[in-house]
């Protein structure tokens, strides 16, 4: 039988090694080893292609005279963008760390593994921010991260909870990996289709190609003015489309979250289920289709009136090329701020198949489409489980069937 009281304990009475990166001024070199802050610290990744600054291997080898990296160490972000975490792996020399990101790591009675889990999932984030610093740019003092209490189970039963979920985060990798190869192949496959490198079978005429505005009617957004004073929680109310309804790597928009009063329509534009939307800021020239009918602001251009010969799902994979993104923004070049004019976009030529080829094509694109969206979906399932599993084992309200879900104390020995 497992011993199952939980003590309660400072974090700095674990820890081994509690301390901040680099505090010195430091040389940028094309070459070096990466010197990473806060902001390549997200989502329990450390990021060192992120276009970090790089330092001299002599200066590396100044920072790290009396401590090193090690795999198993979690880093914490300490200023800006505070209680982002992430674990080292597979450490090899290959960054070191600005005073914006701590480095702990902790002694035997506490796995560097189970802490992990803990400050990921447990109320360690909202105790750190209880003790932050709120100066000009926000940050927390690694004595008051020691002084963080923790409630640690037994060794064996550390070892019993990280056991569970590093099952659980196997088995997102293992989607993660099926997820990034089904992107590869449908890109590879997008590319030589969408330009007639390879051909459906069964068809083989020669392309044609037209222009965009001979195939849709083309059209800029509006706002009322002062826009606020049109909003409504009417249902009566018009769908007000913002780059903030987008969903991140949808080919849809299916809903917003605000409306506007109808008399606000004069003065805007309205899209339809069907038409096409092209952004002006976020995802620059990225294609979406309407699925519900709406009012769009000056950031976005409309193609409206899509001439019944040209597949709408084609279009918008022929849209979302390299090629024809490459075009958009070429035709944007030499203002300050990036910006689609419609007249320009009208004159973007497209290549466009027998519409029999482009609904093959379309349906090959839209299935791997659909199986991609379906390994997100079943990736979102399986984390919400593993994020419910983190933070009830981590704090004890769930406790695994080796173990007695009745007893704590709260003394440290």
């Amino acid at each position: 039988m497992l011993e199952t009281k939980w003590q309660t304990v400072d974090i700095k009475q674990i820890t081994k090694l509690l301390k901040d990166g680099s505090h010195g001024t430091h040389s940028d070199v094309i070459d070096g080893i990466p010197l990473l802050s806060a902001k390549d610290i997200n989502n329990g990744t450390i990021c060192t292609d992120n276009d970090p600054r790089r330092i001299s291997l002599e200066e590396f080898e100044a920072i790290h005279k009396n401590y090193s990296i090690q795999n198993g160490d979690i880093l914490l972000t300490i200023v800006g963008s505070i209680g982002r975490i992430a674990q080292v792996k597979n450490y090899k020399n290959n960054f070191t760390l600005q005073r914006s990101v701590a480095i702990i790591r902790f002694k035997e009675s506490a796995l560097n593994d189970f802490m992990y889990y803990l400050m990921v999932g447990g109320d360690f984030y909202k105790e750190l921010r209880k003790r932050e610093n709120k100066g000009a740019q926000g940050g927390v003092y690694l004595g008051e991260i020691g002084k963080i209490s923790v409630n640690l189970p037994p060794i064996d039963e550390q070892k019993y909870i990280v056991g569970v979920l590093k099952t659980w985060d196997q088995y997102l990798e293992l989607i993660d990996n099926k997820l990034s190869l089904k992107r590869a192949l449908k890109k590879g496959l997008a590319k030589r289709l969408i330009s007639g490198d390879v051909r459906v079978s069964g068809f083989s005429n020669s392309w044609g190609s037209a222009k965009l505005g001979d195939i849709a009617t083309i059209k800029r957004g509006g706002s009322p003015r002062p826009i606020d004073s049109y909003f409504t929680n009417s249902d009566s109310g018009l769908n007000w489309l913002k780059i903030g309804d987008i969903k991140l790597g949808s080919r849809y928009i299916a809903r917003t979250a605000q409306k506007i009063k109808p008399e606000g329509l004069s003065k805007t534009t309205m899209v339809h289920e069907g038409d096409f939307i092209l952004s002006n800021s976020m995802s620059f020239g990225r294609p979406y289709i309407m699925k519900i009918s709406a009012c769009i602001h000056d950031g976005w251009l409309a193609l409206m009136d899509i001439n019944p010969n040209v597949n709408k799902s084609f279009l918008f994979y022929m849209l979302s090329s390299n090629k024809i993104q490459g075009k958009f923004k070429a035709l944007s070049a030499g203002s300050g701020v990036q910006n689609l004019k419609k007249e320009t976009v009208a004159t973007v030529e497209i290549q466009l198949p027998s519409v029999e080829e482009q609904t093959a094509i379309a349906k090959i694109l839209h299935d791997a489409d659909d199986e991609i969206e379906l390994l997100v979906e079943e990736r979102k399932l399986i984390a919400a489980q593993r994020d419910y599993l983190i933070h009830n084992l981590v704090t004890g309200k769930l406790r695994l069937s080796a173990t007695k879900a009745d007893s704590r104390e709260t003394t440290y020995a």
